[in-house]
């Protein structure tokens, strides 16, 4: 269900309620025998509810703001357990503005991301903040692009998870350039 509004001409805000229900999740499981790991589809259902709330317009002629923040429920309906690695919360906002007028815009996004915990050991992701950013030009001679963008620009260090005998390790900063051209 989505209710939205439209303020002026060039902001809008809306609000969505909403309820999923997923059936045959892949699960990893231990094999009894020989200890390895191995992926199956379970019989469970799960579901989700929640809601978002977002927003976004623009500021004057070429700055963009938005802003959203969602909640959501999760549940495992044979055990009546929340989902392990589920967030709860999530909260974006971003805003564009040109730094040099008719040829470049910076991109800045911030995102703030709940717990995802696994409960039996208290393993997984803890909360945390996230910027990332992107200068990036606007078309050069009706054919070139080009951006550079820093994802996890702080280097926000946040909980690594262990699933069986691996390691997942999280990316620190990241620097990406891009060029293109079109024809």
């Amino acid at each position: 269900m989505v209710c939205e509004r439209q303020f002026g001409a060039n902001w809008r805000l809306s609000l969505a309620g909403f309820r999923n229900q997923a059936t045959d999740m892949i699960d990893q499981l231990e094999d009894e025998v020989d200890g390895l790991y191995y992926f199956t589809n379970s019989t469970d259902k799960v579901w989700a509810r929640g809601f978002e709330l977002q927003t976004d317009g623009q500021l004057g002629e070429s700055t963009r703001f938005g802003a959203s923040f969602s909640y959501t429920k999760t549940k495992d309906d044979a055990t009546g357990e929340p989902l392990v690695l589920a967030p709860e919360n999530l909260f974006k906002a971003h805003l564009t503005a040109p730094v040099l007028p008719g040829a470049v815009l910076m991109g800045v996004e911030i995102q703030h991301i709940s717990d995802r915990l696994v409960p039996e050991t208290g393993r997984g992701y803890h909360s945390h903040w996230l910027v990332n950013t992107t200068l990036f030009s606007q078309r050069w001679k009706d054919r070139w692009e080009a951006s550079l963008s820093a994802y996890n620009l702080f280097e926000a260090e946040y909980k690594r998870d262990i699933i069986g005998d691996g390691e997942i390790l999280q990316d620190g900063r990241v620097l990406r350039l891009k060029v293109s051209a079109r024809f």
